[in-house]
């Protein structure tokens, strides 16, 4: 692989410095190396070729004899030759070499190995294969219970109008301004209802204790309300309304705890639910991390094998190319000895004329 155009324009600059080459100089090699696969690019051994044609071309001109030396040609030549073996490669040969006796006993390693390894393989294949059908058998994931805000917020609102106006009546009545007391009987009307409403509702992940509790409190709450409103009572209308409010709040207390119980099932059966495809999910990913394991270190063992061909290939493939590039380095440093050879007639004509 040489460039033809570089030797005639080297040619065409020694006519101009005083004569004309002779016309049966030798062209240069041009095949050589053309597609190597030693371990440099094309570009490499152009330039290799070119430092050898260099080299041709100054031996003969720091000779000064136009007749030239082919005993010089002739070492020229040799000195070429060794070079090109020194960038080519060598057959594999692990009876001689102690590099490729390594690489050998590797490859023969992980072809004995890989079999065992991807027998190994099947254990975890299996049993990732279980372990997803075992998850797959709970379905999709439960949706976690929440609060049912519009029922806690009607709850509490049932509750604080009931509770707003008793407090108004016996505790702010008199607090100065009208709107002064309501507005303190509401805030606590609203804050009450809050705090029941929450007691029943809000405490579905609490356990039961917190559940009891919000129960209870919610129904003494209105069995004092009850009292306070007997002791204002002075008419029977006014009796009834005591009663009638006790009853309200009683009920709304009773709904809300049923909501409440229903959440508390809800979220049972949830967390059950989630623990058992937490825990399968977990063997799950057990099962897969060892699978991986297993398929990595198949994949390591038919990757030393795949690059041991790989290799042995290359090297037989570079062998196979060392007498091309050989050849493409006698012929260049004999190109660029003729080419001196020329270059030197030229000016021995340029001088005589």
């Amino acid at each position: 692989m040489f460039n033809l155009g570089m030797h005639k324009r080297r040619s065409s600059n020694a006519n101009n410095n005083g004569g004309n080459s002779p016309a049966s100089a030798p062209a240069p090699a041009s095949g050589a190396g053309a597609t190597s696969v030693m371990g440099s690019s094309a570009d490499a051994i152009l330039v290799f070729q070119t430092d050898i044609f260099e080299h041709g071309r100054r031996l003969a001109l720091t000779a000064g004899d136009p007749r030239g030396d082919e005993t010089k040609l002739s070492a020229a030549e040799d000195h070429a030759e060794a070079m090109a073996r020194e960038k080519g490669a060598e057959v594999f040969d692990s009876a001689s070499s102690r590099h490729d006796q390594i690489r050998e006993e590797e490859w023969a390693r992980a072809k004995e190995e890989l079999p065992e390894a991807r027998e190994r393989v099947k254990a975890p294949q299996e049993e990732v294969r279980k372990r997803r059908d075992a998850l797959a058998e709970l379905g999709e994931l439960l949706a976690r219970p929440m609060v049912p805000w519009l029922m806690f917020a009607f709850g509490s609102f049932l509750i604080a109008l009931t509770v707003a106006p008793t407090l108004h009546d016996f505790f702010f009545l008199d607090a100065g301004d009208a709107r002064q007391g309501w507005f303190f009987s509401v805030v606590a009307g609203t804050m009450a209802g809050l705090l029941i409403a929450w007691s029943l509702v809000g405490t579905f992940t609490s356990g039961t204790g917190f559940h009891w509790m919000g129960l209870v409190a919610g129904l003494l709450f209105g069995v004092a309300l009850l009292l306070i409103r007997f002791t204002g009572a002075r008419t029977t209308v006014s009796l009834m309304m005591a009663i009638g409010l006790a009853i309200l709040e009683i009920a709304v207390v009773l709904l809300l705890d049923w909501i409440g119980r229903g959440l508390r099932r809800k979220q049972a059966e949830w967390e059950q639910a989630n623990k058992a495809y937490s825990t399968r999910l977990a063997y799950l990913r057990a099962s897969e991390a060892e699978l991986a394991c297993r398929q990595g270190e198949v994949t390591k063992l038919e990757k030393v094998i795949t690059d041991f061909r790989e290799h042995v290939f290359q090297r037989e493939h570079q062998a196979k190319q060392v007498e091309s590039l050989v050849r493409g380095a006698r012929q260049a440093v004999r190109d660029g000895y003729h080419a001196g050879l020329a270059e030197l007639e030229g000016r021995y004509r340029g001088k005589v004329s």
